[in-house]
C-alpha cells in the first residue's frame, strides 16, 4: 500500500504549485485542486468560481456541482477541509444542509446571506420540478487533507445516519469520503484515462482454418489470435509514448542478443516466415474488446489497451519497419485479456515473460508507491527517479546527472538510515522483499540524501592520478562504498534523518557543492581503515567476505561510538 506521507507530499506539492500559479491562498488552492480531481477539470478554469459556495453561511457546502443529462441530474455537494481531521460534527452540518436545499421553504433558504448557495438551491429546486426527485442523484463529498482509513467511529456513525435518512429519497444517494490516498488515486486514474488507447487491429482469420482461440471466466475475457507484423509495428509506432505504460521494463535496446535475433528474423526473407514459431508474441490487456470475425475484414477492436508483455518484440518490429526491412510475411502471436482487475494484470505481467528475465525491480516499477516517489522527487528537487532501466535514456546529456536509480537510492538508504551497509552491498534483492516497505515508505528526502552521499563515494571509487594504495585501501575503494556512505551519513546527518527540512538543505548543498563531503570522506576512509586493521581483516582469506559480513556493522558502530565519545571528552575538557 502506498505510504500516506508520499501522498501527502504529492497533494501538498500540487497545492503549492496552484497557489503560486494563481496567486491565491493554500486553502483556496486546495479547493481548486479538489474540484479539478473530483470533476476532471483544469484547476484554473473560471467555471470553478461559478460552483463555489464557500464563505459565510455556506452550511458546510463549499462546492455545488450540478450535472444534467437526458432527464436526469447528478448533484454533488462538496465539503473541503484543508486539515487532516474528519469530524462527525461536520457530517451533521452537511446533513442539515440537505434539509435547507431540499426541504425548507423558499422564504427560509432565500434569507441565507450566502447568495451563491441560494442561487444553487434555486437551480436544484427548479430541476426537481422538471424531472422529479427519482431522477435526481445526490452525492455528498467530504474531502480532507488526511487519512480516510483512520476515521473515527463517531464520524462513521454520522455518515450511516445520513445514508439511512436519505437513501430512499432520491434515485441514488451516496456519501463519499476523500483523503489524500483517494485524491491521488483519482488523479492517477484520470491521467490513465486520458492515455487510453482505443484501436482497431486487423487480424489473420480464415474461416476454413482454426485461427482463433476464445476463452473466458466470469471476470476475464480472452482471445488468442495472429496479426501481421507490419500492422503491429504501425500500431506501436503510432502510440509509442503510452502503449507501454503498464509494461514493467523499458526497451532493452537492439544490441541485446535476444532482441537482435528478433530483428534479424523479421528482416531475413528466408527466416521471416517462421517468426510466429520462434517468438513468444505479445500480451495485451484492455478494458474490453470486440472481435470481428468477418473473413473479408477481420479485426479486433480494443478499448483501453496496453502491451504488458512483448515490448522487446514490438520495438524490434518497429525498428525493422523503420529500416524498410520488415518482411510482409511476418506474423505475430497476440494474446488479449479484457479485465478490470489490476491485480490480475500484474500477475499476467509476472507469468508471461520468459524471453528476457524480469527482475524484482522491474515488477516493482509500476507500484503506486514508486510512482508517488517519482513525482514528489521531481516536483521538489527536479531529480528524475528511475524505476526502470533506461527509463530516461532520452534525456539531454546535461540532465542525466539528475537521474536517480531507485535501486541505488534504496541500497543507500539501507546502508545509511537502516545502518546495514553489508546488506546494501551484498543482498540487493532484499531491497525488493523484506526491506521494501521500510525503505520506500520513508520520506523522499531520506532516499535522496542517502543517494547523494552514496553517489559521492562511488565517484571516489577509482584512484586519483598518482595515488598509491595498499591492499586494504584498494579493498575499501572497491567494496566499501556503502560502508563509507554509512559513516559519512552518521557523522554529518547523525540523528537528523527525520528532519526533512535539514535534509532538503543538505541535498541542495550537495547538488551545488559536492566537494563539501571531501573532508568527511577522508575521515570516514580513515575510520574504516583503522577499524579493519584493528580486527585484523587483512588476515582473513577474503576481504570481500569481510565487507559483506554482518560483523562489520558492529565494527563500524563501535568506531563511531568511540569517535563520538572522544569528541565529547575533548569538548568537556
Amino acid at each position: 500500500m502506498p505510504a500516506i506521507k508520499h501522498r501527502l507530499a504529492r497533494v501538498q506539492d500540487r497545492i503549492n504549485a496552484i497557489s503560486k500559479d494563481l496567486d491565491i491562498s493554500e486553502e483556496r488552492a486546495f479547493m481548486r485542486y479538489v474540484y479539478a480531481v473530483l470533476f476532471d477539470k483544469n484547476y484554473y478554469e473560471d467555471e470553478f468560481e461559478d460552483n463555489v459556495t464557500d464563505g459565510g453561511s455556506d452550511k458546510q457546502v463549499d462546492i455545488v456541482e450540478i450535472e444534467r443529462e437526458e432527464g436526469q441530474c447528478s448533484i454533488h455537494l462538496v465539503q473541503v477541509k484543508n486539515t487532516d481531521k474528519f469530524k462527525g460534527t461536520v457530517v451533521v452540518q452537511m446533513r442539515d444542509a440537505l434539509e435547507w436545499i431540499f426541504v425548507r421553504q423558499a422564504s427560509e433558504y432565500r434569507a441565507i446571506p450566502n447568495k451563491a448557495l441560494v442561487a444553487k438551491i434555486d437551480e436544484i429546486r427548479a430541476t426537481r420540478l422538471e424531472i422529479g426527485t427519482s431522477n435526481m442523484f445526490v452525492y455528498l463529498h467530504y474531502v480532507a487533507h488526511g487519512d480516510a482509513s483512520a476515521i473515527s467511529s463517531d464520524f462513521s456513525k454520522e455518515v450511516d445516519v445520513t445514508l439511512r435518512e436519505n437513501a430512499s429519497e432520491f434515485g441514488d444517494f451516496q456519501f463519499k469520503i476523500w483523503g489524500v490516498m483517494e485524491l491521488v488515486d483519482q488523479e492517477d486514474l484520470l491521467e490513465q484515462t486520458r492515455r487510453r488507447i482505443n484501436v482497431e487491429l486487423p487480424i489473420i482469420y480464415d474461416v476454413n482454418k482454426p485461427s482463433l482461440i476464445r476463452y473466458g471466466t466470469e471476470d476475464v475475457r480472452a482471445v488468442v489470435c495472429t496479426v501481421q507484423g507490419t500492422d503491429l509495428a504501425n500500431l506501436v509506432a503510432g502510440h509509442r509514448d503510452w502503449i507501454f505504460d503498464e509494461n514493467v521494463r523499458m526497451f532493452l535496446g537492439h544490441r541485446r542478443r535476444v532482441n537482435r535475433d528478433i530483428v534479424d528474423t523479421a528482416q531475413d526473407p528466408k527466416e521471416s516466415g517462421y517468426f510466429w514459431f520462434f517468438n513468444n508474441g505479445i500480451t495485451v490487456t484492455c478494458d474490453s474488446f470486440d472481435l470481428i470475425d468477418d473473413p473479408d475484414n477481420a479485426c479486433i477492436k480494443l478499448t483501453g489497451m496496453q502491451i504488458v508483455n512483448g515490448r522487446q518484440t514490438s520495438e524490434a518490429l518497429v525498428h525493422a519497419l523503420a529500416e524498410e526491412k520488415l518482411q510482409d510475411n511476418v506474423r505475430v502471436l497476440v494474446k488479449v485479456f479484457a479485465t478490470a482487475d489490476h491485480d490480475f494484470v500484474d500477475r499476467i505481467t509476472l507469468t508471461t515473460n520468459n524471453q528476457n528475465a524480469v527482475t524484482s525491480r522491474d515488477l516493482a516499477s509500476n507500484h503506486t508507491l514508486q510512482r508517488d516517489i517519482q513525482r514528489v522527487m521531481y516536483n521538489r528537487f527536479s531529480y528524475h527517479y528511475e524505476t526502470k532501466p533506461r527509463q530516461f535514456a532520452g534525456l539531454p546529456k546535461a540532465e542525466r546527472s539528475r537521474i536517480i536509480s531507485n535501486e541505488k537510492a534504496g541500497q543507500a538508504h539501507i546502508a545509511v538510515v537502516l545502518k546495514l551497509p553489508a546488506v546494501a552491498m551484498s543482498q540487493k534483492s532484499s531491497l525488493w522483499s523484506e526491506y521494501y516497505k521500510r525503505v520506500f515508505t520513508s520520506p523522499v528526502e531520506q532516499l535522496l540524501a542517502a543517494y547523494k552521499i552514496y553517489e559521492y563515494c562511488a565517484r571516489r571509487k577509482h584512484p586519483t592520478q598518482g595515488e598509491d594504495l595498499d591492499k586494504l585501501d584498494e579493498a575499501i575503494k572497491r567494496y566499501g562504498i556503502f560502508h563509507l556512505t554509512r559513516i559519512i551519513g552518521e557523522t554529518i546527518v547523525g540523528n537528523k534523518w527525520r528532519d526533512t527540512d535539514f535534509l532538503s538543505t543538505f541535498i541542495q548543498q550537495l547538488g551545488s557543492r559536492p566537494e563539501t563531503l571531501d573532508r568527511s570522506y577522508e575521515f570516514a576512509f580513515g575510520m574504516l581503515r583503522e577499524s579493519l586493521r584493528e580486527h585484523r581483516a587483512e588476515d582473513r582469506p577474503s576481504l570481500f567476505n569481510v565487507f559483506k559480513s554482518t560483523e562489520i556493522h558492529q565494527w563500524i558502530n563501535d568506531a563511531l561510538e568511540k569517535t563520538a565519545h572522544q569528541q565529547k571528552s575533548s569538548t568537556n575538557s
